[in-house]
This record gives C-alpha cells, structure tokens and sequence, in this order.
C-alpha cells in the first residue's frame, strides 16, 4: 500500500530521469506547484535536484505526526532527526531509469528548458522514454498556470479541452 507517483524531467522528449515519491502522490501537483513558484533555476541539472529536494522536505512528518512539509523545517525542535528520518526511510523517495509500475496517480513530466508540464495517464507505460513521447499528444501546461494548482482536481482542470463559444 502506498500513494506512488513518478514525476520526470525531460529535455529533449526522448529521455528523462524518474523521480518518485513512495507516500506523496497525493499532494504532489500542490508541491511542484510551491516549488515552480519558488525555483529560478531551470537549468536541467539544478531543476532536477532541487525538485527532489523540495519533494522529500514537502513529505516530512513532525515528530508528533501534527505538522508536515514544510511547516516541519524551522518548527521542529530536533529537524535534524526528522529530516535524517525522512532520507533514511527505504520507502520514501527514488530517483530512476524506469517508472514505478504500481503507481497510483498519472505521471507528471515536466521540461524546465521550455517551461511546461503534461500528465501521462497510461499506466501501462514504464519506460521514460514511451512516456515522454507519449505526452506530446496531451495537453500541454505552462509552468506558470502550473504555479496556480492546488491539487489533483485543478491540475486535471488544466488538460481538459475548453470549450469554444459559437
């Protein structure tokens, strides 16, 4: 049992690297969302790392299970043992050459390098490289209506069709 969820980041939408999140699936498009907000670095390498950071310090429990994310850092009175916690825990966070194969909620790809993200709602595709071919036929989302998501339901507001007045 977990909440899966793979985030990739692509440049050149034949490859990527996999980063995954074992128990964050759920508040996954609300994190990236804070993190676009937040980044001014969007060359790939820093892009990537700092979007893992932000992922792993969004997860982090309280040691009394009360607070989380990031509320946690610079609240907690002993963050060190938290947040060691948080890398220590074999079931956490990934980064990969391939997707998980149980993950619960669709893949969101991002390429910092034209600033845009796509969901890739086949679950049947573990490759990085089907996947990142693949969301080219979906709609794309700009990093900056990206900043705007909140959660599951307005992320997928963003890829559905709109309706043209006649």
């Amino acid at each position: 049992m977990g909440d899966r969820i793979n985030v990739v980041v692509t440049t050149d939408h034949a490859s990527g690297i996999a980063l995954y999140s074992h128990w964050g699936g759920y508040r996954m498009p609300k994190t990236i969302a804070k993190f676009l907000s937040n980044t001014g670095r969007l060359d790939p390498d820093y892009f990537t790392r700092n979007l893992l950071c932000s992922m792993i310090a969004d997860g982090v429990i309280s040691n009394d299970h009360t607070k989380s994310g990031y509320e946690v850092i610079g609240t907690e009175p002993n963050v060190e043992a938290v947040l060691l916690r948080a890398f220590q825990d074999e079931l956490s966070y990934g980064v990969g050459l391939n997707l998980a194969g149980d993950r619960e909620h669709p893949v969101i790809v991002l390429n910092p390098e034209v600033q845009s993200a796509w969901l890739m709602k086949d679950y049947d595709v573990l490759t990085i490289t089907e996947c990142v071919q693949r969301v080219l036929a979906t709609p794309e989302i700009s990093f900056k209506d990206f900043t705007k998501v909140t959660d599951w339901i307005s992320l997928e507001a963003l890829t559905l069709p709109v309706a043209v007045a006649i």
